[in-house]
């Protein structure tokens, strides 16, 4: 009996344990958002599989007018990596937190690259759940269009 007792109690032990190691995010929003914004559609080419299935990215918003009258750029993403498995495995892995590296690459009017001191690489921390903004303004009025690469940080 007292084996049994024993070995209750462990078990308890571990699943608290174990449902303490979760760490995500809730969110609470507005419903009726007054914002006006201006979503894009986007193409993308994804060479990451498990950068896609952890990380959603939700919105591409572009706002014609940021700063000093130049475009601004804000992407909508989502670590989707939630659950007590999945957290377990990224505790494991030690990808919990997950890191995030980003960068934008500003094109002028012929499609051709502008490249400035703030083309460089940019990590973000991103815990399971967590909704992440990535957020550029372009370097000057030339600037029609945007890339954003996203990797694992090593």
């Amino acid at each position: 009996m007292k084996i049994h007792s024993a070995v209750f109690a462990l078990s308890l032990l571990v699943g608290l344990f174990l449902a303490g190691c979760q760490n995500s995010i809730n969110t609470l929003e507005n419903a009726n958002q007054q914002a006006r914004t201006n979503y894009i559609l986007d193409r993308r080419v994804i060479t990451d599989g498990a950068l896609n299935r952890r990380l959603a990215l939700l919105s591409v918003n572009l706002y014609p007018g940021g700063e000093a009258g130049s475009l601004a750029v804000e992407v909508t993403a989502q670590n989707v990596r939630t659950g007590f498995w999945a957290q377990l495995w990224s505790g494991f892995s030690g990808d919990n937190p997950y890191h995030v590296d980003y960068k934008f690459t500003w094109k002028d009017d012929h499609g051709m690259t502008v490249e400035t001191p703030l083309s460089v690489w940019r990590t973000m921390v991103i815990i399971p759940g967590e909704t992440v903004y990535f957020k550029a303004a372009a370097p000057n009025d030339r600037c029609k269009d945007f890339v954003l690469n996203l990797k694992e940080s090593n």
